[in-house]
């Protein structure tokens, strides 16, 4: 495994301020020679350099995922030691060879030859407990990092799995339109037909992107609510409220169309008589709220369904903006409303 540039510098440059700062203290506060003091200092940090490298490459190629934890505390442990050892080992001989050479020197290594050995003892610990703590960040970020990936992924194929839900439930319902007039008017069939393929041509030009404008959704969801206007005549009125300058804004690619169906579902079917689907938007920033109200009968037939239009809008734009408060129902007894809040990113 490869060191960071960025941290191998930054580890060098400590040793080289540690190492100026030891010859300089030694040379100042003990009266050592400056050029026996400088040799002290850079056998010293050299040792303690190399030593500190080794516990990081030790800790950098360690794998969690064959071994126990012990087998790792035992691994720390012994790394530690060996790492001690050496600096003792290594840096006694020579230090004790330049002792030799020089009086004043001399007379301060025996006195410091054990407390010399402790603060060594220590900085190696601290940086094995400093490196085992950077890997552990390290370890945790990139978990995090893989998690928010792979949520990503879950997430964008959970949305298209919804979206392709919505398409042939819309489909199914259009085809059945056209085969209940094929035989009774078939140029109203012939009508729905083209309808229908616009907005196929549409569905399959931008079905692999996520947002479309408020105009693009609208003439959309008119097309279909034309179509359903052909089979039903006046027990279906639809009256859409766009200000012009909310035409612009962004929305899910076809998040109004399972709603309308829904509307329609729940409306048309439930009453022999006019029901009406109103369609407001209002441009709040940061939000574009749209409501869809559909009155329906009370006392009227009910159409039973798995609710997958509501369920299915509902959880693409919690995925999407991941916030349950966007998207709300309300039910009066005889008119049931669906509220968008769809934030502007």
């Amino acid at each position: 495994m490869k060191i960071k540039g960025r941290i191998l510098f930054s580890y060098i440059a400590a040793w080289l301020l540690i190492a100026v700062f030891y010859a300089v203290l030694l040379w100042t506060a003990y009266s050592v020679d400056f050029l026996w003091a400088a040799a002290d200092s850079g056998i010293s940090t050299t040792l303690l350099f190399i030593n500190g490298l080794a516990l990081y490459l030790m800790l950098q190629y360690e794998d969690h995922r064959f071994h126990s934890k012990i087998w790792s505390l035992f691994q720390l442990i012994f790394g530690y030691l060996v790492a001690v050892s050496l600096f003792y080992v290594i840096s006694d001989p020579l230090l004790q060879y330049i002792a030799e050479s020089n009086e004043s020197y001399n007379a301060l290594y025996e006195v410091s030859r054990i407390p010399r050995m402790i603060v060594a003892a220590m900085l190696l610990l601290l940086m094995l407990l400093w490196f085992r703590l950077y890997n552990n960040l390290q370890v945790l970020r990139e978990k995090t990092e893989q998690g928010m990936r792979l949520q990503s992924l879950l997430q964008a194929s959970e949305l298209n799995a919804l979206r392709w839900q919505i398409n042939p439930h819309f489909l199914f319902n259009s085809l059945n339109s056209v085969s209940s007039l094929t035989e009774a008017n078939p140029l109203q069939a012939r009508e729905m037909i083209i309808k229908l393929s616009e907005l196929l041509r549409y569905s399959l030009r931008k079905s692999n992107e996520k947002f479309s404008t408020l105009e693009q959704e609208i003439n959309h969801i008119r097309l279909y609510t034309d179509i359903e206007k052909v089979r039903f005549g006046d027990r279906l009125n639809v009256d859409i409220h766009a200000p012009d300058q909310c035409l612009d804004m962004k929305l899910p690619f076809l998040i109004l169309q399972p709603l309308i169906e829904n509307a329609v579902k729940h409306g048309v079917y439930s009453t022999e008589k006019q029901s009406t689907i109103r369609v407001d938007c209002k441009c709040l920033l940061p939000f574009l709220i749209i409501s869809i109200e559909n009155t329906y009968d009370p006392e009227g037939r009910t159409r039973t369904g798995t609710g997958t239009g509501l369920s299915n809008t509902s959880s693409r734009i919690r995925l999407m903006y991941n916030d349950d408060s966007l998207f709300r129902t309300s039910d009066t007894g005889n008119s049931f409303t669906v509220t968008l809040k769809i934030p502007q990113l």
